[in-house]
């Protein structure tokens, strides 16, 4: 529907909605003047501040949802910006390799694969990019990956914490309702839920600090919150709002992450010659086995991402494009 607005009224359409205003935006270059935090951009909606609950118990806003360009958001913003560096990321490269290695090793010698059944495939990419973001932005093993199929309080947590936030968001009341009824069974397990959640961030802030000062040569996100000051006194910052930009980067680090490469794998698999043309481009490249950084462009491979990243659309309830019975089927692979 959205692709048809946009061809018949362009690529900036109005809308409203139950007395409320959007804007939606079909054409890339377009969007920079509308998200960036500027004097002359649009103003962000209300319910961006339905989403500080899941950052914290304190209420704060983070890096990704404040509402204004502030003093603190600008401190955020210079300390952390340099975590997302091409340099940077390439020395991460080695925790994604291992990480993803293990997933691979864990789905060869799975019965399931074996037995042609179905199996979950974005659990365990989520799985997946949760262990990734553990080891590169806080040299911490979450262990989800290996957990699998049994379970992980962190990450359990964590998504149930999103599908509420996710929910308060669209509806207000249920934020009311889960304040005023904590003793209904359902709303009692989604508050133990956000205090499992809280109780992990303080534990990998804490962890964080233990190790000390990090060098000038560490650029990971861990080492980057633990330099943030406060740009009104020089001090170190609170540690409350430390994990608010903490949460944050995790939580926008692994779910919509995850989603996106489920569905370019399953429309890999629905497309046995892209996915040999991937696969001949990774064999001549020795990816999985390189232990250089310096990676060189996977033409194929991140045109087929962008592809099905185009269509689809991510949220903390997973895809909205519609699903197929088969769709978390593990696809078989290319002849060797």
């Amino acid at each position: 529907r959205k692709i048809k607005w946009a061809n018949t009224y362009g690529p900036v359409v109005g809308i409203k909605f139950l007395g409320m205003k959007f804007v939606i935006i079909t054409d890339p270059d377009l969007s920079a003047p509308f998200i960036s935090r500027t004097d002359s951009s649009l103003p962000k909606a209300d319910l961006y501040s339905s989403f500080s609950a899941m950052q914290g118990p304190h209420g704060h806003a983070s890096l990704f949802d404040t509402r204004n360009v502030s003093p603190y958001w600008k401190a955020v913003r210079k300390t952390v910006s340099p975590c997302f560096s091409t340099d940077a990321l390439r020395k991460e490269y080695p925790h994604t390799q291992d990480v993803a290695m293990q997933l691979i090793q864990i789905w060869e010698s799975s019965e399931a694969v074996a037995a042609g059944e179905s199996m979950d495939v974005c659990d365990y990419i989520k799985r997946t990019t949760f262990d990734i973001l553990g080891r590169s932005g806080f040299e911490m093993d979450f262990g989800s990956l290996t957990a699998h199929g049994k379970p992980h309080e962190f990450l359990d947590s964590l998504h149930k914490v999103l599908l509420q936030t996710s929910e308060e968001a669209l509806n207000p009341v249920e934020a009311i309702l889960r304040r005023l009824l904590p003793f209904v069974p359902h709303y009692a397990a989604i508050n133990m839920a956000f205090k499992n959640t809280y109780k992990h961030y303080d534990h990998v802030m804490k962890t964080i600090q233990d190790k000390g000062e990090p060098s000038d040569e560490d650029k990971s996100f861990g080492a980057a919150i633990v330099r943030l000051k406060d740009p009104e006194t020089g001090m170190p910052m609170a540690d409350e709002l430390i994990t608010t930009n903490l949460s944050a980067m995790m939580i926008a680090g692994f779910d919509t992450s995850a989603h996106s490469i489920t569905w370019a794998l399953y429309d890999i698999a629905r497309h046995p010659e892209v996915q040999a043309r991937i696969q001949e481009e990774l064999e001549e490249s020795n990816l999985l086995h390189r232990k250089e950084n310096n990676l060189p462009h996977y033409k194929a491979c991140r045109g087929r991402v962008h592809e099905s990243s185009r269509p689809t659309t991510d949220d903390f309830h997973g895809s909205s494009f519609p699903e197929t019975d088969d769709f978390q089927v593990v696809p078989e692979p290319a002849p060797r």
